[in-house]
């Protein structure tokens, strides 16, 4: 009869992780900006500030039943990718029921790190604030840090 109530707790707890389970926040495109330094392949004198954004670009917050946070991307060949399968480590940094907010690192080949912050405007309609430090590296040759905003059609904090 003892086993009962622990079985109960168990199942509780799984149906739990499995309901905060699958899509948080799904947003379009990105327009923003960015400022390009002069390394790599930017030149001196063609480095500063520049209008920036993703057309046609997509960002997807998700959750997997283990309770992990996943960015999904939609690159510019319109592959969508996985900032986790990516090498990127997804860390939660704080989230209310108007607002959640993700760290990416990218400690590996891209040295990137991006923030990602959802959150719910005062008219009900979601966005997306989107900080980017993209460094000097093999896979980046040319460094940018941006800023970039995008309207979300699904935002579900959990």
């Amino acid at each position: 009869m003892k086993l009962v109530p622990g079985l109960l707790v168990i199942a509780f707890m799984t149906a739990a992780t499995s309901a905060s389970a699958g899509t948080i926040a799904a947003c379009g495109a990105q327009k923003g900006h960015a400022y390009y330094p002069a390394a790599g392949l930017v030149p001196k004198g063609k480095d500063g500030w520049a209008d920036d954004q993703i057309t046609g670009g997509s960002t997807t917050l998700t959750r997997n039943a283990k309770g992990e946070f996943d960015i999904l991307f939609k690159d510019s060949r319109g592959e969508i990718l996985s900032s986790r399968d990516d090498g990127g480590e997804v860390i939660l940094l704080r989230q209310s029921e108007h607002e959640i907010t993700v760290f990416v690192d990218y400690p590996n080949g891209a040295q990137a790190a991006e923030i990602y912050s959802f959150i719910r405007e005062l008219d009900g309609k979601a966005k997306m604030l989107q900080l980017s430090s993209k460094g000097l590296s093999v896979a980046i040759a040319v460094p940018k840090a941006g800023v970039y905003v995008a309207d979300c059609t699904t935002f579900n904090p959990p």
